[in-house]
């Protein structure tokens, strides 16, 4: 990459990414099933937060990279909700 060092190119977190990436079955469930929803939200949570402790604790991230990552799959899932229409419970129009 032109004007950045090896040494800073850790912006977002992606092994946290793909952690995170366990929320999505909560915008498909929220409506319906809330306990299986909330399991989903947790359960994503939780592992992108492991991932993310994890690559910080082998060097490769900050803690606002893992952050990021997060806000970045939150944001996804909530625009795609929206833009699919499944977040009012009713499915597609």
């Amino acid at each position: 990459m032109v004007g950045f060092g090896k040494r800073y190119n850790s912006f977002p977190n992606g092994h946290a990414s793909v952690g995170f990436f366990m929320i999505f079955p909560y915008f498909l469930y929220r409506n319906r099933h809330r306990l299986v929803a909330l399991t989903w939200l947790g359960g994503g949570m939780a592992y992108g937060t492991l991932m993310g402790v994890g690559r910080m604790a082998q060097g490769g991230h900050f803690a606002s990279d893992t952050l990021w990552a997060a806000a970045f799959i939150c944001l996804s899932g909530v625009m795609l909700c929206h833009w699919l229409d499944i977040c009012n419970g009713e499915g597609s129009r």
